[in-house]
């Protein structure tokens, strides 16, 4: 039988989408460097390096930049990955993945905010460009991304009233002395006197001379975010009354002293960039007319490229958006400041899909797309996007995962991608020599296809078996839920690349001992996933009662209690108490949306808690329930709750590990290996690279 798609049943199968052009390429025959990534996107995918996907012909058009000319109009926005030590050196790991987003296509690639100065460094493992020691590692750093031909700067940044005492062990300093109220652990920063804003300025004309002597090709100053060129210009964060102060003219002074003296560091014809915030959503914040005026100044004084930001970190949902982000949520504005000057502008925000980003460029709103987690998510976005190839990207689901494992000093590791950020650790997947080993697969959710997509890659033959009728697991639970409806995208582009590696997959299935034995399996990989804990309440199984399984927001006939605080229950509250039905959410700790990522759980628990008809009671037990309603306790203190119109139980998952206790039992012959929650119920990025490391763990299983 051929590798393809069955059911057990009648279902019919989905189609199988073929490569977008079949025909043979061959390296010797493309004359410029140019096309080195795309011969070789051409020779792994079997597709033609000299077509361009008709649509996209904006978005791959050759790019200008002052003196330099992009492949293509996709630059590779900043994103700090945690890949430095702790002085700032880049080292193996994160020229490692900039080489993987270079061979991914991007034209430009700026791979994050490096700080000129330790004083201004915003986060442990940042990326520091402030020591004439750190040059070879910067040029190797360049070297990775010319090697694909793609074109590398390097933003630089100094980050202000966002440094924090704790990793610089020095007092933060900042424009007007005003600490950051969204981060406790930030301190009161130190006013700036006008010599340490001198120095300041120097230091970034040296940190950008640093740039340029490394072979990088461009030169982005970061004036967003709320960092310190952003704070001066900001009258919302600059409250000086001295000549840096006050007016438009006082407060442009220090950024456009900076601008001056990184183009006296680089020369006239070196590019430089600048980050710009256009909007701080704040009544104090910057205006546009403010906006407008400041890169009219940049533009007359030779500047290369605005690019467009918004946001500060008190505005963090509109500077990183969510899912809840309509896709290119910032063009409209970028097209705005497009129209006033004639230097080229970028933009930012949501631009996941190539056909958003191409109409964004098409359509005059901006000459280059900035494109930053979503190249997490998939590196090959851009060879993807050229070649037609748009359903196989792996899409970025906005679940901040990202930036939760920065905030704690982890590798930015990426919910979709499980090789982001581990590129040496997990390097791409080499065929084995000899007899395909056959292995299956259990489960068809998120660890169930990394686990398959692996062990296909290695060279194995897959059959994967889900008892459902459709693969997806726990992402499907997600889908009607805010900010997380976009978690179900994830599977189509998984699907095709496992079929396209050649891989079976059986649904409406269970993989008994049996059909494994018939199978003649050499190994199992269980990722049996997990399913709704339900507490031993006295009372609670003779009530009715929904879980995330069963959960239909459109039949909730009214007021409604969730037991449990999790990731789920504060969606699932959040859903309900939107259509205006009152709701009560009783947790046992005193952490609200603790199972999912932080600023996701924090996103949702910030909207309820403004909802005047949601009631959140923590460190509360429910004691009993009978026909009367629920027996609560609360720091001691027990009270009655009237019995809802709705009752969800949403108190965690149980990992369903009898499902591979009994294979294990049944088929002690073939080695057997666990994946994702039914070893311990996790975070969907949890469950991605346990799927992957379960199928590299096979080649020593196999190898005994």
């Amino acid at each position: 039988m051929g590798r393809a798609w069955r059911s057990a049943h009648a279902t019919p199968p989905l189609a199988v989408l073929p490569c977008a052009h079949s025909v043979r390429s061959n390296a010797s025959r493309c004359g410029t460097r140019r096309n080195v990534v795309l011969c070789h996107l051409a020779r792994s995918q079997n597709l033609s390096p000299h077509r361009v996907a008709p649509m996209y012909t904006a978005l791959f058009s050759h790019g200008k930049i002052g003196s330099l000319t992009t492949r293509n109009r996709i630059i590779a926005a900043p994103l700090e990955r945690n890949l430095c030590d702790r002085h700032g050196r880049p080292g193996l790991a994160f020229v490692e993945s900039v080489r993987e987003r270079a061979s991914g296509g991007a034209g430009l690639l700026l791979p994050e905010a490096a700080f000129i100065h330790p004083a201004g460094r915003g986060s442990v493992f940042q990326l520091g460009v402030h020591d004439d020691t750190f040059l070879p590692d910067l040029r190797a750093v360049a070297a990775a991304a010319h090697e694909s031909d793609a074109a590398i700067g390097m933003q630089i940044n100094f980050a202000g009233r966002q440094a924090q005492s704790a990793i610089n062990f020095r007092q933060p300093v900042s424009v007007s002395g005003r600490a950051c109220p969204v981060f406790g652990l930030l301190d009161a920063p130190h006013t700036l006197t006008e010599p340490e804003i001198e120095e300041i300025v120097g230091h970034f004309g040296a940190a950008a001379a640093r740039v340029k002597e490394a072979g990088f090709d461009l030169v982005e100053l970061h004036g967003a975010s709320g960092y310190l060129l952003g704070e001066f210009l900001s009258p919302l964060h600059n409250r000086r009354t001295d000549v840096f102060g006050g007016p438009f003219e006082n407060r442009a002074r220090f950024p456009l002293q900076v601008y001056e003296a990184v183009r006296r560091a680089v020369g006239p014809h070196f590019p430089v960039a600048y980050r710009l915030c256009v909007d701080e959503f704040h009544p104090e914040g910057i205006t546009f007319d403010d906006v407008l005026r400041f890169a009219l100044l940049l533009e007359e004084r030779g500047l290369d490229l605005i690019d467009v930001a918004v946001g500060t970190y008190e505005s963090r949902w509109k500077s990183v958006p969510m899912a809840d982000s309509p896709a290119g949520v910032n063009v409209p504005i970028a097209a705005r400041i497009r129209s006033a000057v004639t230097i080229p502008v970028s933009v930012s925000g949501r631009l996941n899909d190539p056909a958003d980003a191409e109409a964004a460029l098409s359509q005059g709103s901006a000459d280059f797309v900035s494109i930053s987690r979503a190249l997490h998510a998939d590196p090959e976005w851009p060879n993807k996007a050229f070649c037609g190839k748009d359903s196989e990207i792996r899409p970025c689901i906005a679940c901040q995962y990202c930036a939760d494992s920065r905030d704690v000093d982890h590798p930015s590791a990426c919910s979709v991608n499980p090789r982001a950020a581990r590129e040496t650790l997990i390097p791409r997947a080499r065929p084995r020599p000899g007899r395909p080993p056959v292995v299956a697969v259990v489960g068809g959710g998120l660890a169930g296809l990394q686990a398959a997509i692996r062990a296909s890659e290695r060279g194995c033959r897959v059959t994967l078996f889900e008892t459902s009728h459709v693969l997806g697991g726990q992402l499907l639970l997600a889908g009607h839920l805010p900010l997380l409806h976009d978690f179900p995208a994830v599977i189509p582009p998984l699907e095709r690349r496992l079929l396209t590696l050649g891989a079976e997959i059986v649904l409406n299935q269970r993989a008994s001992p049996d059909i494994i034995r018939a199978l003649e399996a050499d190994a199992v990989i269980v990722a049996a996933g997990s399913q709704s804990f339900i507490p031993d309440v006295p009372g609670l199984r003779d009530t009715p009662f929904a879980t995330i399984e069963d959960f239909d927001p459109q039949s909730v006939p009214g007021p409604a209690v969730i037991l449990g605080g999790d990731e789920h229950a504060v969606g699932m509250a959040l859903t309900i108490a939107r259509a205006g039905i009152p709701v009560t959410l009783i947790e046992v700790g005193e952490q609200w949306g603790h199972s999912g990522g932080k600023r996701l759980g924090r996103r949702l628990v910030d909207e309820l808690r403004e909802m005047s008809h949601v009631v959140m009671m923590s460190r509360t037990t429910v004691e009993l329930l009978d026909e009367e309603g629920l027996v609560i306790q609360t720091n001691g203190t027990r009270s009655m709750i009237k019995l809802p119109d709705f009752l969800v139980v949403a108190a965690g998952r149980e990992a369903r590990s009898w499902i591979a206790d009994e294979l294990a039992l049944a088929l002690p012959e073939i080695p057997m290996l666990r994946a994702g929650d039914v070893i311990k119920p996790g975070l969907m990025a949890e469950a991605s690279l346990s799927g992957l490391l379960a199928a590299d763990r096979l080649e020593s299983f196999l190898a005994g």
